[in-house]
């Protein structure tokens, strides 16, 4: 089954959790969707978290899927790479759609 092209990504900004007397945010552009069961979409979203404590720390996930062809968001939820012997879990929604 063909579909679409489909270009149109999303802004997301968070906070990760506090851990170890620190946080990081994480913010950016998502990937375009990429289609997955029943014709719903994701996107990929990674990059580098903000520096704090001396470090920074990485992450990489797929959103959660949502209907083509109308308004939406997208909801994520991830852990960080392990740096400076821990890992901070990160969740939130993307803003609308944008192209």
């Amino acid at each position: 089954m063909a579909f679409p092209v489909d270009r149109h990504v999303h802004r997301y900004a968070s906070r990760v959790a506090f851990v170890q007397g620190h946080d990081h945010r994480i913010a950016g552009h998502t990937g375009p969707a990429a289609y997955g069961p029943g014709g719903l979409h994701y996107h990929l979203m990674s990059g580098p978290t903000s520096y704090n404590q001396g470090h920074i720390h990485r992450y990489a996930t797929p959103t959660g899927l949502a209907a083509s062809g109308v308004p939406h968001t997208h909801g994520y939820a991830g852990l960080t790479t392990v740096d400076h012997r821990h890992t901070h879990p990160y969740r939130g929604r993307t803003g609308g759609a944008i192209g």
